[in-house]
């Protein structure tokens, strides 16, 4: 092994100082670009941006250091203009741990919706319907069972719905545009929860499910259906 070959082995063990230096110029002036970019941006029939580091490694040093493409990502997070943030996370094959992240970041909402629902087609596995948003060749339902046994995210996000809606009556579309970023659950979640919320007796709706269309057998659930939540110990 040459010297060239150590060096390059070493790259990631620890950030230099050249390597902090850089970061910084280019943090700071990927501030400066967005806050001019942005408003051309809003212009456009396609108003995306895109930031693309083709050297940046696994994104953070094997010291736990974060490098410049995750020092970017930290502060476009922190800009209002770009608040819809959506990571995929791939796994190692044959081993526990994360190979590598695929971050989104988008200052408009259906951007957002969109890039989910593609994600989402791409999980390697999911829990009643609601993916995971990480991509695994080692792990599966029949491998490790108990991981899916005991999961439950539907009851969960009914049970969330409950608790931060009680006592309010509200759409099923304003229900899902205030709820879903930032989690992993999709539309059809949240109108398969909402049917079972209704069957059971914890909610009323209009129209009420006699009254909407079926489909396979269940009550369906359009954007305009009204929902009523009980109060807080109702």
């Amino acid at each position: 092994m040459n010297g060239d070959d150590l060096e390059e082995e070493d790259f990631y063990d620890a950030q230099s100082e050249a390597s902090q230096i850089k970061s910084r110029i280019v943090t700071k002036y990927f501030n400066f670009w967005t806050k001019v970019m942005i408003p051309n941006a809003k212009r456009n029939p396609d108003p995306r941006l895109a930031y693309m580091d083709f050297y940046c490694g696994p994104g953070r040093y094997r010291d736990g250091t974060p490098s410049t493409p995750v020092l970017i990502l930290t502060e476009a997070v922190k800009n209002p203009e770009l608040c819809y943030v959506l990571p995929f996370t791939f796994m190692q094959p044959k081993r526990r741990g994360t190979s590598h992240y695929l971050i989104f970041v988008s200052k408009h909402p259906l951007g957002y919706k969109v890039m989910k629902d593609i994600m989402a087609k791409e999980s390697s596995e999911e829990d009643e319907g609601v993916p995971s948003f990480r991509y695994s060749n080692a792990i599966s339902e029949e491998a490790t069972p108990l991981l899916f046994e005991f999961a439950r995210p539907l009851e969960e996000l009914g049970q969330m719905l409950l608790d931060g809606s009680a006592g309010e009556t509200v759409t099923m579309g304003a229900i899902f545009e205030r709820h879903y970023v930032g989690r992993r659950f999709l539309e059809k979640n949240y109108k398969d929860t909402l049917v079972e919320l209704e069957a059971e007796g914890k909610i009323t709706t209009e129209p009420p499910a006699s009254e909407r269309p079926a489909r396979q057998g269940k009550p369906t659930f359009a954007d305009h259906v009204l929902v009523t939540f009980p109060r807080k110990g109702s």
